[in-house]
């Protein structure tokens, strides 16, 4: 599943980050916990965003048997209902923030990360305060930040399904 959504100079974008982490974006996330772990669905589950010049596309993606292709897509939207209608606890907020700050640091642990680092900067597009504003954002986040994003973002009407896998009968 998937859309096109904003780009990473959004204002936005970088909270959306954190919003689409807490999503599928990590082994804790909302989707693993319903889909692989309540619902033993797939063994994996996971949203992220991808960015390209002008644009960011949010990709949703699973495998899973042909049973329960459809179980998993509506449990996807029944997730997405969820962050729509309930607020996000203060507590799950603070280990989506953890995880995103740890893994900040192990990315840039070695000089060939960070020259990566910078490589993305500069091929982005993007001010040397990058990095800066990213942390700042994960640490800033508020529950009320991610019910406007997911209401705003997270819409059932523009994502695209596509399944791919042997033709059910």
């Amino acid at each position: 599943m998937g859309a096109v959504t904003i780009d990473h100079n959004h204002e936005d974008y970088l909270k959306l980050r954190v919003l689409i982490t807490l999503f599928g974006g990590y082994f804790g996330s909302r989707l693993m916990t319903n889909i692989r772990e309540e619902k033993g669905y797939t063994y994996g589950i996971s949203a992220g965003l991808m960015s390209y010049p002008d644009t960011s596309v949010l990709m949703i993606n699973s495998e899973s048997d042909n049973e329960y292709v459809e179980a998993v897509v509506r449990e996807v939207y029944a997730e997405i209902d969820r962050l729509h209608t309930e607020p996000v606890s203060e507590q799950e907020l603070t280990m989506v923030k953890n995880y995103m700050i740890g893994e900040m640091c192990r990315s840039y642990e070695s000089a060939f990360a960070l020259q990566d680092g910078w490589i993305f900067i500069y091929v982005s597009k993007l001010d040397d305060d990058y990095f800066r504003r990213s942390l700042r954002a994960v640490k800033e986040a508020t529950p009320q930040d991610m019910a406007r994003l997911a209401q705003q973002y997270l819409c059932k009407e523009t994502l695209k399904e596509v399944v791919a896998g042997k033709k059910m009968s």
